[in-house]
């Protein structure tokens, strides 16, 4: 095979095909949660989480973690990803251990309910 199956990478500039081998990530560059009302989840990121905006568009918020990225957004088709009670999907945020327990208490502070705990 000497071209890309996907047309959208036939026509790109930026990259040009080769023999395929298997893919190496270094990292993550960011990752989407699925919202309902962007202001909303970003007051909520910011305020409650502790992440920093970054930039917006009309249906997407651009968030920073320490140095990663995470994206926000509102496709209008939103459906949370567990059943009530349930946390087997989630996203999960690294802090400092000297800092853990007092963020679990301002978690709680600010209305977060802990479904799910364990030593």
């Amino acid at each position: 095979m000497s071209a890309f199956k996907s047309p959208k990478l036939n026509n790109a500039k930026s990259v040009e095909y080769t023999a395929p081998r298997p893919i190496k990530p270094t990292g993550i560059l960011h990752f989407t949660i699925s919202v309902s009302d962007l202001e909303r989840a970003r007051k909520f990121y910011e305020d409650v989480v502790g992440a920093t905006y970054w930039r917006q568009n009309k249906t997407t918020v651009f968030m920073c973690a320490g140095e990663h990225f995470f994206v926000l957004s509102n496709i209008g088709y939103h459906r949370p990803p567990n059943r009530a009670g349930h946390t087997l999907i989630h996203n999960a945020f690294i802090v400092d251990g000297e800092d853990f327990a007092s963020a679990m208490s301002y978690l709680e502070s600010r209305g977060v309910e802990v479904l799910n705990y364990e030593d």
